[in-house]
Parts: structure tokens; sequence; C-alpha cells
């Protein structure tokens, strides 16, 4: 459970699978309507990052955002220690 913040958007990624160059995780989503959650599959070969699955009830600002923060993870892998086992971020809409 993630705690929901009254402004803005909590999110939460979770490594629950790595494999070389590959890794799947959890994307939870907190915001004060409540947590939603998807899957994402990164690739670092890969040039994007793949569209999140379960994110139809997203806000699109909070997918948005999401998939950007993806995008920082899957760059950075394999600079520092290949990929992170959790990351936690919040932001607000602007």
């Amino acid at each position: 459970m993630v705690e929901r913040p009254k402004h803005g958007a909590r999110f939460v990624f979770e490594r629950i699978a790595a494999e070389g160059s590959r890794a799947r995780y959890r994307v939870t989503i907190a915001d004060e309507t409540g947590e939603h959650v998807a899957l994402a599959e990164l690739d670092a070969s890969a040039a994007r990052v793949a569209p999140l699955t379960s994110a139809a009830v997203l806000d699109p600002w909070a997918s948005a955002t999401a998939l950007g923060f993806l995008d920082v993870i899957q760059r950075g892998y394999g600079q520092e220690q290949g990929w992170p086992r959790r990351v936690q971020r919040w932001r607000a809409p602007r």
C-alpha cells in the first residue's frame, strides 16, 4: 500500500523480474482518488518504453508522467548497477 497524497500523485516502481537487458516493474500510482496499478516491460536495447498495461483508468497526466519516469529508469540501466529494485517519486500536475 502506497501513501496517498492530498495533491499530485506518488509513483512507485517495484522491480518484479529482471534478466539481462530486460526488466518488469509493478507501477503503483497513488493520488487522492486511490491507487492504480499497472505493469511495465522495460528493455534497455529498445529506443522507447512500452505502454503500461492496465492503465486505461489512469488520468492522462499520470500515465504520461509514469512513462517519463520509466524512460529515465530504462536509460539509466547499465550506468550504475543494473535495474533499480525500487524507485519512488512524487509529482504534481503542471
